[in-house]
Parts: C-alpha cells; sequence; structure tokens
C-alpha cells in the first residue's frame, strides 16, 4: 500500500477512532453529508470531530495514536507537504456502507475538512503512488493505485472504491437518489438528535437478522436500530431499536432488563465500579420500539473512565 493511501486511511480512521469523545453541537451536524449517500446504504455513523477535539478524552487518545511512530510520521510528512493538521483542520466525518456491508467494500466516507486538493495530490504523487484521473458527471476525482478513489468536491473530501465513489457523485449531482430518500432511513433520521456529537442510523438486513436470530430468534425481529451520543457532560446515550412487533420489544426488554438484574447482583461488578453505569442504564419497551439510555454525570463517567483505564493494564488511556 502506498504512503498517500496509508496517511489517508490512518486520517480517517482517526477520526473514527474518536467517538469515545465529544463536546458541543455539530457546526455542520452531519446530515448534508448525506447527500452523498445512495439511497440504497444501510448504515450511516456520523461523527462530530470538531467537538471531540475539546474534551479530555481527545488527548487521551491522541496520546495513543502519537505512541505509533508510524502513523506520526506520515501524519508529519503529509501536513509538511500539504499543510493539512489533522487534529485542526478535519471538521466532521460521515462513514456509510450498504446493506451487504459482511461482503461489501464499497464504504463511503464523506469528511469535512480544509485539504488543499493540489498539494495533496501531489504529495500523493511524490511518495510514488499511481493517478489516474476519471471524472465522471462532470466531476472530477483521482483513483490511487487503482484501487480507491477520492473526490474533492463540495468541501467535502469523499473517499470511496471507485465504483461506489461514482454512485455518490450520481447522488450529488442529482442524477440518483441519495439515502434520504429511503423510507427507512428517512424516519430514522427524524427520530436521531443529530445536533449530539455522534449519530448513528441502520436498517438491519435480513442476512444480520438471520445471524442475530442464531443467538436469540426474536433477534430477527429487530428491524432498524438509530441513535446519538453526547459526551459534552458526563455521558448521554439514546438509542432506539424497532421491532417488528410490540410483542417482540417487550420479551426483548424484559430479558435484557433480567440480564441487567443478575448483572447487578454480581458483587464483581460493584468492585469494578461498573454499577453505577448499570443502574443508570435505562431499558424500555415503547410499542414496537426498544428505548435504551443511559445518563452519566461528569465524575461518574470519570470513574467508569478509570475503571476501563485499568483493566486495559494503563496501556495508554482509554
Amino acid at each position: 500500500m502506498k504512503q498517500f493511501r496509508i496517511v489517508f486511511t490512518m486520517l480517517l480512521a482517526a477520526a473514527f477512532v474518536l467517538p469515545a469523545m465529544a463536546s458541543t453541537a455539530f457546526a455542520d451536524d452531519g446530515t448534508a453529508a448525506l447527500d452523498y449517500i445512495p439511497k440504497d446504504y444501510a448504515f450511516v455513523v456520523a461523527i462530530d470531530v470538531d467537538g471531540l477535539k475539546k474534551t479530555s478524552i481527545y488527548s487521551d487518545v491522541m496520546k495513543m495514536l502519537q505512541a505509533d511512530k508510524d502513523f506520526q510520521q506520515g501524519v508529519k510528512q503529509f501536513k509538511d507537504a500539504t499543510g493539512f493538521d489533522v487534529e485542526k483542520d478535519l471538521s466532521s466525518l460521515v462513514i456509510a456502507a450498504p446493506a451487504d456491508v459482511e461482503k461489501s467494500e464499497n464504504f463511503i466516507f464523506v469528511a469535512k475538512g480544509k485539504v488543499d486538493e493540489k498539494k495533496a495530490i501531489e504529495f500523493a504523487k511524490k511518495e510514488g503512488a499511481a493517478i489516474t484521473d476519471g471524472k465522471h458527471e462532470g466531476q472530477s476525482y483521482y483513483v490511487i493505485d487503482k484501487e480507491g478513489g477520492v473526490a474533492f468536491m463540495g468541501g467535502y473530501v469523499v473517499v470511496a472504491p471507485e465504483a461506489a465513489l461514482k454512485a455518490a457523485i450520481e447522488v450529488n449531482k442529482g442524477k440518483k437518489d441519495s439515502i434520504k430518500k429511503s423510507s427507512d432511513m428517512s424516519a430514522m433520521l427524524k427520530g436521531v438528535d443529530t445536533k449530539q456529537n455522534i449519530w448513528m442510523m441502520v436498517a438491519l438486513p435480513k442476512s444480520i437478522r438471520d445471524e442475530m436470530s442464531r443467538e436469540n430468534p426474536l433477534a430477527a425481529g429487530v428491524l432498524n436500530v438509530y441513535g446519538s451520543l453526547g459526551l459534552s457532560s458526563g455521558i448521554d446515550l439514546k438509542l432506539v431499536a424497532g421491532c417488528d412487533k410490540d410483542d417482540t420489544a417487550k420479551s426483548l426488554v424484559d430479558m435484557a432488563n433480567a440480564g441487567l438484574s443478575q448483572a447487578m447482583a454480581e458483587p464483581m461488578v460493584a468492585q469494578m465500579g461498573f454499577d453505577v453505569a448499570l443502574k443508570k442504564l435505562s431499558i424500555k419497551a415503547s410499542g414496537k420500539d426498544i428505548k435504551v439510555g443511559l445518563s452519566l454525570t461528569d465524575a461518574e463517567f470519570t470513574k467508569l473512565k478509570t475503571t476501563v483505564e485499568a483493566l486495559m493494564g494503563g496501556a495508554g488511556g482509554f
């Protein structure tokens, strides 16, 4: 894999592994990036990178990344050549995948940030990447080493395999319907708090539901999952799982709460410091929906983080 692809992947990965951090609401709440995502896509995660930069957890994660010499070298080389600073210039990231996510490579990354197109491509060429110019529906793009496509359009950097990139361009140019036109996704979007630091929507395909049903037959009735996570002050988690019928939701909630009660009865749970979080975890049925909520104060979240760090053996923080 050529250096440009290594660097670009690391930059995107850096944004993706930061969901444990958050701050104030999106300046760009991620919904505009959906204008690049085809209607038949089933998985969306939106991350407020700008918000994540303002928390102590961000510092913890950056320390972990800084311990990776290859990562740091690649980021420094890219910054020196292009002026792009991942800690300052990457604002938000939306990641989307089609329904056949288990076998598909057609993930689409839509990143908003200050990237100098000309310098980025010049850097890639200097590093030995084979760059092929492309054009689709009037939009220029680049294919790198015949593996992936990159387009700089509308203030976003869109990264995907070439076929998926062309589909993203068609959506943005109005030649193909966006995911906003999907009845399932648009319904979930209305129920998601996009002003939170992280939000997600998943329309579970039958293949995944069938796989889930091997562990619990009722799980086949879970049709979608959507929700948001805010960490500007402690934790504010809200998730909804939409089911095929009321009885499915009620039965799954009863099972979940029974398991939760059993876990809380274990002395080790309290000893390890997980009892506060479990006590505040709410799992309720509302018609066909399963609603999960968790709200922790800063102090409670800090205690939970300390416990996790201890379990990780002090491996650079959480």
